[in-house]
């Protein structure tokens, strides 16, 4: 018999067969005692073993990428923890685009400092010709506002025609600077667009290439998902993106997943304890308890009508060396308890009218009710007392042992045998597939190593014809070189560019240093001989040479700061840009003293 299960708390009485001589003129030959004892029912299930937590391990989902190919999977059955490398996925194509993408980027960097420096220059030309045109008017309003009586009809006419005429023509220039910082503004947001779009770009592709490799997310043991064909994935497979390829069960919390029928289900509570006994162990069995009991029932098999509850059962002793997911096991759930006289089932008879009886020593008929029965006793009320001797069915004996045949026991050594079909195949094998070349989709072999050869690591195998692909190869060879070539060109062409714009602002730079010197010094010599009116147009136009020399030089610096070569004269000696800083009079600044007035304090004042 079973060992009976046990209840914490509780006591049990083993009750044994008791093998008696033959009654004279009966069949009967075996018989068992009446006991007073507690009585335990059981539910007897089958499942299987799995782990509570499992998680599955699927090919990156990226935007517009499909298909991707393992180059280095983690072997089976490998214990990992958290943050440990799974798997590696083919980087060739994305490795591409981030360097398509980081010479996008540097290129949108470059673009963005010329533009810059463009503007820069273009804002210090702009700048010039709004100081001339101010200049301009101040000189016109210097004349216009002499006092008509000191001067002829005509001429006092036409100063205040010029006056209006300068003030129209600064008026202009300050319209055209505005609507090109407005331009320039524009162009450099186009550029920075462009920029900040590649810059998302690569960082997109730098998180795809983060995703191609795959690490644990928890710890588990590693289990290989087969593909479409049935195989276990390998090195060298190409996955679709979200396929699973890997379950990590975690073996810290095991279950049985049961299948229990609904009359059955009733019967279970969540906490109740069970016994769990492995096919592959009988010997051996676990302690557990029912964990979790399911809203619903569903199919026993997809295409079955008959449904079932599945009930886990948490395993409250482990043995991880022997304990693999999938396993099949039995389950012993007491699901009732009860105490008085027991006997064996087989003791218990079924009369004609369906009613049970028992069978005393005497072969008298005992009338009886069943209470409560298992596999082996059941706990029934009669005319009986503990002790009694009842003969005990002999068919049904028989059903119990698992025949009607007889046999002396004996203790030795069994040894048991399992057999069944199965296909020789190799541990590890390799799939060859037509190397991943973009925008290729079509091989021709022209070599092939015969079936059944054996081959070492270095022998050919299989080649494809590379005739297409070297086309490609020598095409882009070749616009490859023709693009350097004109990249040359260019380069030198702008060398040379810019080098005659250094040339020429180099020497406007010089033509305004001695534009400034001559300014000056009219402004002095007027201060000494001339009226006040010819001395506040000596200073305006000083002031103008001085802005000019000073812009001047700031362009040549921003001109060469923005190729990022030195400064040189025309002679080629290299130095540091020239910026003047010379003392003179003071008063156009450009469009930041617009409203101020630079000739407060000056003598001639009193002509505003």
């Amino acid at each position: 018999m079973a060992p009976p299960l046990t209840r914490a708390g509780s006591a049990i009485l083993t009750v044994d067969f008791v093998i008696s001589l033959p009654l004279p003129g009966s069949d009967e030959s075996v018989v068992s005692r009446v006991q007073r004892k507690e009585f335990i029912r059981s539910l007897d299930l089958t499942g299987d073993l799995k782990a509570l937590e499992t998680v599955q391990v699927t090919s990156p989902n990226l935007g517009d990428k499909w298909s991707f190919v393992i180059s280095y999977l983690i072997p089976e059955g490998s214990m990992v923890q958290p943050g440990e490398l799974l798997a590696q996925f083919d980087l060739a194509d994305l490795i591409s685009q981030r360097l398509e993408l980081e010479t996008k980027k540097e290129d949108g960097r470059i673009q963005i400092a010329q533009k810059q420096a463009e503007h820069e220059i273009e804002e210090l030309d702009l700048h010039l010709n709004l100081a001339g045109a101010e200049k301009s008017y101040r000189v016109a309003r210097l004349y216009a506002h002499i006092e008509p009586q000191l001067l002829a009809t005509s001429e006092a006419e036409r100063y205040q025609f010029e006056a209006t005429q300068s003030r129209l023509q600064m008026e202009k220039e300050k319209e055209r600077r505005r609507s090109r910082e407005a331009s320039a503004r524009a162009e450099l947001n186009l550029v920075q667009l462009e920029f900040d779009q590649a810059q998302l770009e690569l960082r997109r592709i730098l998180g795809d290439i983060d995703r191609m490799t795959v690490r644990a997310s928890s710890p588990g043991v590693v289990l290989y998902v087969s593909n479409s064909e049935g195989e276990k994935v390998q090195v060298g497979d190409t996955l679709y993106k979200g396929w699973p390829f890997l379950t990590l069960p975690n073996m810290e919390r095991l279950v049985v997943a049961a299948r229990v029928f609904d009359t059955d289900f009733s019967l279970l509570r969540e906490g109740m304890e069970a016994e769990v006994t492995f096919d592959a162990v009988p010997s051996r069995s676990f302690k557990a308890e029912v964990y979790r009991l399911p809203e619903f029932a569903k199919p026993i098999h997809r295409r079955s009508d008959l449904n079932v509850f599945v009930v886990e059962f948490v395993l409250l002793e482990k043995d991880l060396d022997l304990m693999k997911p999938g396993m099949t096991a039995r389950i012993r759930v007491p699901v009732s308890y009860g105490s008085g006289l027991v006997v064996d089932r087989a003791a218990v008879r079924v009369g004609d009218s369906g009613n049970s009886y028992l069978l005393s020593e005497s072969v008298e008929r005992i009338p009886c009710r069943v209470v409560q029965a298992n596999d082996r006793q059941a706990l029934v009320e009669g005319d009986v007392s503990e002790g009694d001797v009842l003969l005990l069915n002999r068919t049904r004996v028989d059903e119990m042992v698992g025949g009607g045949v007889w046999m002396e026991v004996e203790r030795q050594n069994i040894r048991f045998t399992v057999s069944g079909p199965g296909e020789l195949k190799a541990a590890q094998s390799v799939n060859f597939r037509p190397p991943p070349i973009p925008l290729t989709w079509d091989f021709k072999i022209v070599q092939l190593a015969p079936e059944g050869k054996a081959v070492e690591p270095g022998d050919t195998v299989l080649q494809f014809d590379p005739t297409a692909v070297l086309k490609t190869i020598r095409e882009e060879q070749a616009e490859l070189e023709k693009v350097q070539r004109e990249l040359e060109k260019t380069r030198a062409s702008l060398q040379l560019q810019h080098q005659d714009q250094d040339l020429d602002l180099d020497l406007e730079l010089e033509e305004a240093e001695v534009a400034d010197e001559k300014a000056t010094n009219k402004w002095t010599q007027a201060r000494q001989f001339e009226s006040n009116l010819k001395i506040r147009e000596a200073e305006l136009e000083a002031e103008l040479a001085h802005l000019r020399l000073e812009l001047l030089g700031r362009k040549l610096a921003t001109t060469q700061e923005g190729l990022g070569t030195p400064a040189s004269d025309p002679h080629g000696d290299t130095r540091a840009p020239r910026v003047p800083d010379r003392s003179g009079p003071q008063g156009l600044t450009g469009p930041g003293t617009e409203g101020s007035d630079p000739r407060a304090g000056h003598p001639c004042r009193q002509l505003e």
